[in-house]
């Protein structure tokens, strides 16, 4: 075990062999929950202020968008499992984008939070498809094999026993299940050239810090085999103009379908 160093007043370890590291003394679940309550609260006044039904209806109704293109991608993971139900469960679904856009495209989506306040606060407004977890107790909100894609996008850094997580959310796939996981990449040319400066070394916010080989790992160890993993950049669209990206991914897929050839897309972000 090697100490990177203390943020915020938190020790930041990382483990010598498989290269996950992590925050030492984690707060417990009550005093992350109201850190986080309190946070996505103040930046959801400061962002929608209390029109939340017209930040989801504006999502849903526009079309150039990056982000809507990405949950079409997820989308197709969903399709992929070979299952008619189509049933998807969104772990950290916040103020219910992804949620609520999956539903409208005809999906049978569940999400959950782990703050109280922060699901009352988006109940109403996803069709009260959304559930409080404490403490990350899965187990006792769904039953086991109710699932076809379980999908957790830059979540599991936040959660304080992230084994114990995965070992619950295993339970809950159907037969062909899948589970797409999105978390930041410690080991990425940033976090190397500015070290705990790095955004993602956000204690107590984030708690565990991942690469490609600890998150690996990880997985395997809580039941799951790897069908896919992959690092890739988190930039944004330049003054917030969306490329032909999409254009040239549809183009693409056509010629792989037609030719059986297999050439890759061009990546959302």
């Amino acid at each position: 075990m090697r100490k990177l160093g203390v943020v915020s007043g938190f020790n930041i370890v990382k483990c010598s062999n498989c290269h996950l590291a992590y925050v030492e003394n984690i707060p417990s679940y009550s005093e992350l929950e109201k850190i986080y309550s309190e946070q996505k609260l103040e930046m959801w006044q400061k962002t929608f202020g209390t029109n939340l039904d017209k930040e989801l209806d504006r999502f849903t109704e526009t079309t150039n968008n990056e982000t809507k293109d990405w949950f079409d991608e997820v989308l197709e993971y969903v399709d992929c499992s070979g299952n008619d139900t189509k049933s998807i469960l969104e772990i950290g679904s916040s103020r219910g984008v992804f949620l609520n856009y999956a539903n409208s495209k005809g999906y049978d989506a569940f999400g959950t939070e782990a703050s109280e306040d922060i699901v009352n606060k988006v109940r109403k407004h996803v069709s009260n498809r959304i559930y409080f977890v404490k403490e990350d107790n899965y187990d006792s909100c769904f039953h086991n094999q109710t699932f076809d894609f379980i999908y957790m996008e830059h979540v599991l850094e936040h959660m304080r026993s992230p084994h114990t997580v995965l070992r619950s959310l295993a339970k809950l796939l159907n037969n062909n299940g899948k589970i797409m996981i999105i978390v930041p990449n410690h080991s990425c040319v940033a976090a190397q050239l500015i070290k705990l400066n790095w955004y993602a070394y956000d204690p107590p916010i984030h708690l565990f810090f991942y690469n490609m080989k600890s998150i690996s790992q990880m997985l395997k160890n809580c039941g799951f085999s790897i069908e896919n993993i992959r690092s890739f950049s988190s930039y944004r669209r330049v003054g917030g103009v969306y490329t032909l990206d999409k254009y040239f991914n549809k183009t693409i897929k056509l010629i792989n379908k037609i030719f059986k050839t297999n050439i890759n897309t061009l990546q959302p972000f």
